[in-house]
């Protein structure tokens, strides 16, 4: 995907490199090896992102986008932002084409009770033959196939990836547990 399409509703400023470079993945961890990734500076409460531009250049990522200034390098697009945390989750919809919006998507939060809630509809959904999928504490769940879960509400990328998936795989309806933590951190 051209990285002009994927800023598509997106309040940036181009720093430097060209909207026609391509996109072939969106990352927010350094670590992560790629050809032609984006890389997110997310700040974190603890943790700034920007510090590990270097490393995302040196494991290929070709586009950066910041929220504070940082410096230029050769053959890097910088994309500068307000906050990356919220551009995140945009980013994420538009590289996924908008999967769930294709869904039908229930989202349940509180104090306690969520998992449970989620179950409970997910098993009266399966027993009326819907392939349902389930994300949360315990697992993320697409039809029987289980996957493994980090948080109850993942981060907007692995989000947006996972929704993707279950549309692949015939998914029409999903349970979701949303943290309230998650919905602080704009996912």
């Amino acid at each position: 995907m051209k990285l002009k399409e994927l800023l598509t509703g997106v309040d940036y400023e181009l720093i430097d490199g060209t909207l026609e470079q391509s996109v072939d993945e969106i990352i927010y961890d350094s670590r992560i090896k790629t050809n032609e990734g984006l890389f997110l500076a997310i700040k974190g409460y603890t943790i700034d992102g920007h510090n590990f531009i270097p490393s995302a250049i040196a494991n290929g990522a070709k586009t950066v986008v910041v929220q504070d200034e940082t410096k230029k390098a050769e053959g890097l697009t910088i994309i500068k932002v307000k906050s990356t945390r919220k551009v995140m989750a945009q980013l994420a919809n538009n590289f996924y084409n908008n999967p769930s919006a294709k869904l039908n998507l229930v989202g349940v939060t509180g104090t306690n009770g969520k998992t449970s809630t989620t179950y409970i509809l997910a098993q009266i959904l399966e027993a009326y033959n819907h392939k349902v999928g389930v994300i949360g504490t315990i697992e993320n769940r697409i039809g029987k196939t289980i996957l493994q879960t980090e948080r109850t509400t993942p981060e907007a990328v692995d989000l947006q990836a996972l929704f993707n998936r279950m549309l692949e795989e015939g998914v029409d309806t999903t349970m979701m547990e949303v943290s309230s933590h998650a919905l602080d951190l704009n996912r």
